[in-house]
């Protein structure tokens, strides 16, 4: 190598898969989103995943590009309902309630 040199590594990950089952908009009004997370897919993007988490699917296949807030988290095994606080205020608000 002389001086001004690069290396450039490129790696290729495949994220791992995640349960088919889609997430449905139970409900949504002005201030809250409530969904139905399946089994397998994480809250937010950690270790492996990226792409195949809630919160991406959120945006990119439902196209919910709002910056929604977690009011509380599943474990990525565990399905159930999952709620979003549209903005700073229900999100503490719903936080405190729970």
């Amino acid at each position: 190598l002389k001086d001004r040199d690069q290396i450039l590594h490129v790696t290729h990950r495949h994220e791992p898969p995640v349960d088919g089952k889609r997430v449905v908009i139970v409900a949504e009004d002005e201030n809250v989103l409530a969904v139905d997370k399946p089994a397998s897919v994480p809250m937010h993007p950690c270790g492996s995943y990226h792409f195949n988490t809630l919160s991406a699917l959120l945006r990119y296949e439902l196209g919910r590009s709002e910056n929604l807030k977690q009011v509380h988290r599943l474990d990525r095994l565990t399905s159930g309902l999952v709620l979003f606080a549209k903005n700073q205020k229900m999100a503490r608000q719903l936080s405190e309630a729970i």
